[in-house]
């Protein structure tokens, strides 16, 4: 009876598979590729320890050089030595700024819920879902109108 209960055991086991531990580096930099109805945009991207963002756009040229700072719930905007600041909130709610700070603030709280596929792992925050590689960075962020792609990270 107990090499049948065993034996099972190892049958489930092997059927269910085990999923791999993951940790996932909430600061990181990358290239980023953000993508909708509205705007392609390349530009480089950086998440602090303290969970503050640096986005500094590279293309398309008319916008290259705006560079965005997001502090707690502050955004600065800055493009050819002018500066402006205000309430992230007060953005519109697609504007991948706002969008990024949104998500990988509640994507903190969920990432004790991601599943395992076969290109990494993934979870859904808000209307977005957030890819993580194998090897612990977030790959990528969207929904079915944007796409925010990341690239090339490191920590």
């Amino acid at each position: 009876m107990k090499k049948g209960l065993f034996f099972l055991f190892i049958i489930l086991l092997f059927f269910t598979g085990c999923e791999q531990e993951i940790t996932v580096h909430k600061s990181f930099s990358a290239g980023v590729y953000i993508s909708n109805e509205n705007i392609n945009v390349r530009g480089n991207f950086i998440r602090n320890s303290n969970n503050d963002l640096y986005l500094t756009v590279i293309s398309p040229k008319e916008l290259s050089d705006y560079s965005y700072t997001v502090k707690e719930d502050t955004v600065k905007m800055e493009y050819m030595g002018i500066s402006s600041s205000c309430k992230i909130s007060r953005l519109p709610k697609d504007a991948p700024i706002r969008i990024l700070q949104e998500v990988l603030r509640e994507f903190d709280n969920k990432i004790q819920y991601l599943k395992y596929d076969k290109d990494g792992y993934k979870v859904k925050v808000s209307d977005y879902i957030v890819k993580v590689g194998k090897d612990g960075y977030i790959t990528y962020i969207g929904n079915s109108s944007t796409h925010i792609s990341f690239v090339n990270q490191s920590n």
